[in-house]
């Protein structure tokens, strides 16, 4: 996708605005506080329906809607429209999005699928560095690079998915140890009822039974019923099903009220509630106690065994024990609040089969259905965030009198009857086929439930294999790129340097190549410039991983202000050489730097746009022309005298300073860092003048043609003569004084005329770009020239 004009209305500090970028790269330029952020989050709003500078970390009391609008208008009013372009259609169209609608993207049907993709790119903040962004990845913790990398990586998901599958496995594991217990009591209630020791003798023991009423004995217990050809009069079938539904009752009951029951295991287990509650400023740190320990373990004298940092001890020491400590009892009281939870589980779901499987078998069990009820609705609150209030609701209100009433009239119904053997031998064949239902439906669950951890596990296990083995190759493919844009923008002083992104657990470390061979944090022995090409490149490396040409656009919001010149323009070709068909929208408050992404073809001149001023009523003033000689000759033929001067001397102190930083030229010291025209116009001139000298000697060492190298000297002479001539005006017309007031517009315009021509009269007449001086060493080049090579000359004679 690229932009090639946008409308702003009532957005930011905008209050309407209109920009062609034709496409192309674009560089908004002017001072600090004339609107260019405002460019920068319309775009970025346009993308993604948010203000990526206006949210996240630190923007608690910020928001879109209240901020995102122009503060003077109304919030209905902000919207961002622009004409576009993407590979998928040949033609252009128009997008729009609104600040009352963010999350509405305006087009024509047809375009809405293919910008989808688009906009869910955007928003993984690909497309947008800032100074903020820049110390996010370089000057930040390893944990807090990891957070911002993978939530840039949009993998800030694999944490969640890790914790995930842990409890989905624990969940699996703990359902089928529930099963396990519940089946191996049914087993052990069938084994007690017909008084065999296991299930190897369950047949022969019903057979033996069935025998006594003259039925056949059956081959399986698995396919048919105990029951089956054998009659038995009503009455004595009905004080059977009394009695079993008798004992089942009493079963629950105890279950419930008993020694070691429920009740009883609730209260238990909210003391282990209320003693967890009294660690919640604790629990937050489970997951550091391995780290505590490791820490305890790898202490050394006075250092800090995780940052390196000088510190106590004896301190540290206390204080990671007093954290094991408290850690591990809280560990351990959780481990014992689960196991609680696991047996009150048992209980209930024992109670409720015992009742359900009564049921069956007599339907005026019905009259305790109610408090059976209770147990059924707490037996789904039971879970790991079951809290007191809910346990202490079901206590009181789950009637056991209820159940004890029940069972006392069960008692008198059969107190006055009597089983002769050959019911009991009924009574038990009736037990066994109901446990036997319940039996097989417990054993199917456990199975199940098998199956099921075991495909976790190995869900589980394939997960983290494959997630390691991934994001080793992922990052493995980041560190390669990052490392070679950075020697591309450093090929003069780190041409080897290589960066080491390496993960582990949580953290993200980044360790980068120094002088010494040895690797180090970046911030530890790097330059605050050289971390900002740092974070520029990793930022550079993310982008092609993340949008992978699907977004070809990228907004830099004033990221070069600790590069010096000489990797400036090393930046420009890593642009051009990198990144030929991205469009880049730039933001600067440097015009040397405006002017060197102009010399190095990164923007053209009309895609330039001079932010001259802001008003909180008009919103950014942009000028009519981004040329600063234009806009000095426009000054003077209005006579505004003052802002022609003010132009006039900021631009030659910015050009002399560049000429003296890029090539590092002698000047006076200063503690202030601030210098007089003169004592940064004279370096200069000696340089220039020294420079174009040895040319010439060079040239004559080898017998070479100098009529060329004459006419530069010529051309350079005649401009300082006529600079060095006029230049003291430049003092004067700065100040409001009478001596300036003076000064006449003619005098003025000489002086911009000779301001100019000093300033571009070492440019090829043929491209344009200022002769570069190469391989500079104490203020002596051993080469310059040009970029198309009409102008190229060697400062070194021939020796011979």
């Amino acid at each position: 996708m690229k932009i090639y004009k946008i409308e702003i209305n009532c957005l930011r500090g905008i209050k309407h605005l209109v920009m062609d970028f034709r496409g192309k790269n674009a560089v908004i330029y002017g001072d600090n506080g004339t609107g260019k952020s405002g460019v920068i989050d319309a775009v970025d709003f346009l993308l993604q329906g948010d203000i990526s500078r206006i949210s996240g970390e630190g923007m608690k009391d910020v928001t879109l809607s209240a901020h995102g609008k122009h503060v003077t208008e109304n919030v209905k009013d902000a919207w961002v429209s622009a004409e576009i372009k993407i590979p998928q259609f040949k033609e252009k169209f128009t997008i729009t999005r609104r600040l009352t609608k963010p999350k509405e993207l305006e087009c024509e049907a047809k375009y809405k699928d293919a910008l989808l993709n688009i906009s869910s790119i955007a928003k993984m903040k690909a497309h947008f560095l800032s100074r903020r962004e820049i110390l996010k990845y370089i000057n930040s913790t390893d944990g807090d690079r990891a957070k911002s990398i993978e939530s840039l990586l949009s993998l800030d998901s694999l944490p969640k998915n890790r914790v995930m599958l842990n409890k989905l496995q624990n969940e699996h594991e703990n359902c089928l140890s529930r099963g396990r217990v519940l089946l191996a009591r049914i087993t052990s209630d069938i084994s007690q009822k017909l008084m065999v020791a296991g299930t190897e003798d369950w047949l022969e023991a019903i057979n033996e039974l069935r025998t006594k009423f003259g039925a056949i004995p059956i081959e399986s217990y698995e396919t048919e019923k105990l029951l089956n050809g054998i009659s038995f009069s009503s009455q004595e079938r009905v004080i059977a099903q009394k009695t079993a539904l008798l004992n089942s009752v009493g079963n629950i009951i105890n279950l419930i009220s008993g020694e070691g029951g429920l009740f009883s295991l609730l209260r238990t287990l909210i003391s282990k509630l209320r003693q967890i509650a009294e660690f919640k400023d604790i629990q937050k740190y489970l997951n550091c106690l391995e780290l505590y320990k490791a820490g305890l373990s790898t202490a050394e004298e006075d250092v800090c065994p995780l940052c390196n940092q000088a510190i106590s001890t004896t301190q540290l020491v206390a204080t990671l024990r007093q954290k094991i400590n408290d850690l591990s009892s809280f560990e351990e009281i959780k481990k014992e609040k689960i196991a609680l939870l696991n047996a009150v589980q048992d209980k209930v779901l024992t109670a409720i089969s015992s009742y359900d499987q009564q049921k069956q078998a007599d339907s005026s069990i019905e009259q305790i259905d109610p408090e059976i009820e209770k147990i059924k609705a707490f037996k789904i609150a039971l879970n790991e965030d079951l809290d007191i209030e809910v346990i202490n609701q079901f206590v009181s209100t789950l009637k056991v009198s209820v159940l004890e009433e029940y069972k006392t009239a069960l008692g008198k119904e059969i107190a006055n009857l009597s089983l002769n053997n050959l019911q009991m031998s009924y009574k038990t064949l009736s037990d066994v086929d109901s446990l036997l239902k319940e039996y097989y439906r417990q054993m199917k669950a456990v199975n199940d439930e098998t199956k099921n951890c075991a495909r976790i596990t190995a869900l589980s296990g394939c997960y983290s294999t494959a997630q390691e083995e991934w994001l080793n190759e992922l990052y493995k493919s980041i560190e390669y790129d990052f490392s070679t844009y950075y020697r591309k923008m450093h090929s003069a002083d780190e041409s080897t340097f290589k960066g080491e992104l390496k993960k582990s657990g949580a953290s993200l470390s980044m360790r980068v190549d120094f002088f010494d061979g040895k690797q180090y944090p970046p911030n530890a022995v790097h330059s605050e410039g050289h971390q900002d090409s740092m974070g520029i490149c990793l930022f550079f490396a993310l982008s092609k991983k993340i949008t992978n040409e699907n977004l070809d656009l990228i907004l830099l919001d004033d990221v070069v202000m600790s590069i010096d010149i000489d990797h400036r323009i090393s930046f420009c070709n890593l642009l051009k050489e990198v990144f030929p068909n991205k469009q880049f929208i730039i933001t600067t408050h440097d015009y040397i730097w405006r002017t060197e992404l102009e010399q190095q073809h990164i923007v053209e001149s009309q895609n330039v746009f001079y932010f001259k001023a802001w008003d909180i009523s008009k919103g950014p003033l942009l000028a009519k022309t981004n040329d600063i000689w234009e806009r000095i000759s426009d000054d003077l033929s209005t006579g505004n005298k003052n802002e022609a001067a003010y132009l006039l001397r900021y631009y030659l102190e910015e050009f002399l300073a560049d000429i003296c930083s890029r090539y590092r030229l002698p000047v006076p010291y200063s503690s202030t860092a601030r210098w007089t025209l003169e004592e940064k116009f004279n370096p200069v001139h000696s340089f220039f003048k020294s420079s174009l000298d040895a040319a010439k000697q060079s040239l004559i060492s080898f017998h070479r043609d100098t009529s060329q190298i004459d006419s530069v000297i010529e051309k350079y002479n005649n401009c300082f003569k006529a600079l060095n001539a006029d230049k003291w005006i430049l003092n004067p017309s700065t100040h409001y004084t009478d001596w300036a007031k003076s000064i006449s517009l003619a005098e003025l315009q000489a002086l911009a005329v000779a301001t100019q021509n000093y300033c571009e009269c070492l440019k090829c007449e043929n491209c344009g770009t200022s002769l570069i001086f190469r391989e500079v060493q104490n203020g002596k080049p051993k080469c310059f020239g040009c970029d198309c090579g009409v102008h190229n000359y060697s400062c070194i004679k021939n020796k011979n």
